[in-house]
């Protein structure tokens, strides 16, 4: 994707572990390993044993807009508009 001079984008992923045979929903991690490691450890909890987890991965998008630049840009691109 391009990125224009007025735009600044900021991609993050999170990651947890979710239990499907009771309520355990681990807290969002920065990394897979440690969502893998709180899957783990709810596993190893008696009566776990046999739990199905699932690693829940999201990504989120972040775009910043400077706006000033934004008007300018199209106050530049009308001007020439006209003078075409």
């Amino acid at each position: 994707m391009a990125k224009s001079r007025n735009e600044a984008t900021t991609r993050e992923v999170k990651h947890r572990a979710v239990c499907e045979d009771d309520r355990f929903r681990g807290p969002w991690r920065d990394t897979r390993a440690e969502a893998i490691e709180d899957a783990a450890n709810h596993r190893n909890k008696p009566g776990n044993q046999d739990h199905v987890i699932n690693i829940i991965s999201q990504q989120t998008e972040i775009r910043a807009f400077n706006l000033r630049m934004a008007a300018n840009a199209n106050k530049s691109a009308r001007v020439k508009k006209k003078g075409t």
